[in-house]
Order: C-alpha cells, then sequence, then structure tokens
C-alpha cells in the first residue's frame, strides 16, 4: 500500500476548523515518544495512517504546517528507516530484481514531496527538505560503518542500507546545486 500524494497546495483557510485540526494532529506526532511511535511503527496499518496524515500535511498552503509535517518525516526517517521502504520510491533506486515487484509508480511520496521542499521558495521550507535528506544521509553512514564492524566480527549486520541516498542523486544533486547557487548570488 502506497501513500497518495495530496493536491498540491489544496487551500484551506489557515484558521480553519480543519486547519486547527490538521496542524495539532502534525505537532502531536512531533511530540510523541519514540515508543509509542514505535509501537504504531510495528502496525503497518496505523503506520500508513500516520504517513498519509503527515504527508497531506506536507501540501497544506500554511507553512508552519508544512514546516512541521516536514520536521515529523525528518524524525520518522531518522527513528524508522528500516519501515520507510514503501514510502522512499521504486522507480528511483537501484533495487535488486527480486524485490522490483513490490515497487510500482513514479517517484514515492517521501521522494516527491521532500525534493518539492528543498525545491520551495520558503527557506524555512527548503531547509526541511534538505534536512530529511542529511538525515537520510547520516542513517545511512552509520548502517555502513555498521555492516563493516559486523562483516568483521563475522556476524551479519541486524539492518542494511536501502541505499535511498545513491538513488536519490540525480535528483538531489541539481537541486543542491541549485540553491547553492542562489545563496552565493544572494551573498554578493
Amino acid at each position: 500500500m502506497y501513500v497518495s500524494l495530496p493536491p498540491k497546495h489544496y487551500s484551506t483557510p489557515s484558521n480553519s476548523p480543519r486547519q486547527t485540526l490538521r496542524r495539532r494532529y502534525v505537532h502531536g506526532v512531533m511530540r510523541c515518544s519514540p515508543v509509542s511511535l514505535c509501537g504504531c511503527a510495528i502496525f503497518q496499518q496505523e503506520r500508513h495512517y500516520i504517513m498519509q496524515v503527515v504527508c497531506e500535511a506536507t501540501q497544506c498552503n500554511c507553512v508552519a504546517i508544512q514546516v512541521a509535517a516536514l520536521q515529523n518525516l525528518v524524525r520518522i526517517m531518522s527513528l524508522y528507516y528500516a519501515h520507510m521502504e514503501a514510502y522512499m520510491g521504486p522507480a528511483l533506486f537501484a533495487v535488486s530484481e527480486e524485490r522490483k515487484d513490490i515497487w510500482s509508480g513514479d517517484v514515492c511520496v517521501c521522494v516527491q514531496i521532500t525534493l518539492d521542499a528543498m525545491k520551495s521558495e520558503k527557506d524555512e521550507v527548503a531547509l526541511q527538505g534538505i534536512e530529511f535528506w542529511s538525515t537520510v544521509c547520516d542513517e545511512e553512514a552509520d548502517l555502513a560503518i555498521e555492516a563493516v564492524e559486523a562483516t568483521e566480527s563475522g556476524h551479519p549486520p541486524e539492518q542494511t542500507s536501502r541505499f535511498y541516498v545513491k538513488g536519490a542523486m540525480p535528483f538531489l544533486v541539481p537541486i543542491l546545486l541549485e540553491t547553492l547557487t542562489k545563496q552565493v548570488s544572494v551573498v554578493r
């Protein structure tokens, strides 16, 4: 099951009851303890629901809600890397032949959301998109170190990298270069 991407910046007044509820939910997820989120991470249906609400909130026209939702994605990635495969994307990554059957569609939800965030004109939104991929890099670097240590000790690693960053490089590098170019032009 994949979380569907909501329409880009659907409009609801920022003071509407729906926006207030969305803001409270997104901030509530952010404040959840890792243990309570971990319980949800085990149950696929609950995990999909949490991801759907967080992903929908990233498309909100209220910047504060977008930023909070993206911060949730960063936190979720740092805590539950092993559970993120369904949200990270098939078309984007070097997937082994035996795993291609689980992939469908184009760039998956978290990837598209964070790439769009990185392109945002709003610095606080763009920063969270970059922070997401920085977190993925950190997780995968830690997993690489753990894999080497496990190999040296003759044990299989507890968790393996999905190489999300490797697959995303063709998309990430141009956006990062453009962002750096903008920063250089502003400084001059």
